[in-house]
């Protein structure tokens, strides 16, 4: 009778005796156990699929390379393949990051080729468009201008101010209900004279 009581529904990583030149782990063992988890981990954050294989794919090259020369606990590994997975999302996404720009440098290399009458009205499109902007509560001007401007997801914008990715979605189609009816009240002023 096995009176062995099992501590954790995966399977015990078995640590190897190390010879010289091999590794202290079965690394194979501690990828089955915990490449869906961290996948699902990074899915989780990222909402795709093919970027959250590539980040696990990403973490396990790294915890590789650190893991296999390493005397962890079980618990240990777990706590640094998760660390490792959080990294690796953090310097993706560090690395996608686009510069801040401001709306008032927005230049298209195509407006320069528009003939001047067509840059005349660009240039006046761009400064009611500018003024619209101004007139939004400043949570939803710097919402519009990280989602629409830059291109930014919800998730990282929420990160960048410190909300939950559903605020900024509430604030982005806020800011835009709002842009429209400045824009539109702006429309019907200029219509009058």
């Amino acid at each position: 009778m096995n009176t062995e009581v099992n501590r954790s529904p995966e399977k015990e990583v078995k640590k190897v005796i190390k010879k010289p030149d091999e590794e202290l782990y079965d690394f194979d063992e501690i990828y089955e156990n915990y490449n869906l988890k961290i996948y699902n981990f990074l899915y989780y954050k990222v909402q795709n699929h093919e970027e959250a294989q590539e980040l696990t794919q990403d973490t396990f090259r790294k915890a590789w390379t650190k893991i296999k020369n390493l005397e962890l606990t079980e618990e240990q590994i777990q706590s640094y393949l998760y660390t490792t997975a959080k990294n690796t999302l953090y310097d993706t996404w560090r690395k996608r990051r686009i510069k801040t720009v401001s709306i008032d440098n927005v230049k298209d290399s195509a407006s320069e080729m528009l003939l001047p009458e067509d840059q005349a009205i660009e240039k006046e499109e761009m400064e009611t468009l500018r003024s619209a902007m101004d007139k939004l509560p400043p949570d939803q001007k710097k919402v519009l201008e990280l989602r629409v401007m830059e291109g930014l997801s919800s998730k990282v914008v929420a990160l960048k101010m410190l909300k939950t990715p559903g605020a900024v979605r509430n604030l982005q189609y806020r800011g835009i209900k709002n842009l429209r009816d400045i824009l539109k009240g702006m429309e019907a002023f200029e219509n009058d004279f």
